[in-house]
């Protein structure tokens, strides 16, 4: 059977012993209001998510950030945001692709069937959603990515995204 322990999702075993095989929090809260609307202003948000090492191949991902609605007067509804995310690969699913790579006898990044050994990677992402009817919004971004996939030896990247948004 399972158990909800604030916010994480625990399976008890036989025993009676709780493990927890993954779990998330997270939270998102407005912290100031502009005069005229209060669906104008800061927040903040934050998240964390668990997963088990056994099964997953995600050890844990976390991610925190700020948004401000309605910066402009002339704007209220569009978005300015900032937010940066950490996520650290499994050691088990690490120790696997060294294990597959030794088994292989290759060593090498650049040969095509070395498996990369993952770690961690760092992304931080600057946007600003536009609300252009009250059905579209456009949303463009500005990444950064440091070790994509997790893999230390592929380069940083800078990434321009546009994210769309369409509401029927």
């Amino acid at each position: 059977r399972t158990q909800q322990l604030g916010g994480a999702v625990a399976r008890v075993l036989g025993d009676g012993a709780a493990r927890a095989n993954q779990g998330l929090v997270s939270f998102n809260q407005q912290v100031t209001r502009h005069a005229d609307d209060v669906n104008r202003g800061l927040s903040v948000f934050y998240s964390l998510g668990l997963g088990d090492q056994r099964s997953n191949y995600l050890h844990w991902s976390t991610s925190t950030g700020i948004r401000y609605r309605g910066l402009f007067d002339a704007r209220p509804d569009d978005w300015l945001g900032l937010g940066v995310s950490v996520v650290k690969l499994s050691d088990r699913y690490k120790d696997n692709q060294r294990y597959l790579n030794q088994m292989s006898g290759i060593s090498d990044y650049h040969d095509p069937n070395y498996r990369p050994v993952p770690g961690h990677s760092v992304t931080a992402e600057l946007y600003y959603r536009v609300n252009v009817t009250p059905w579209l919004q456009l949303q463009p971004g500005l990444q950064y990515w440091h070790h994509p996939a997790g893999v230390s030896e592929t380069q940083d990247a800078w990434v321009t995204a546009l994210k769309t948004v369409v509401t029927f």
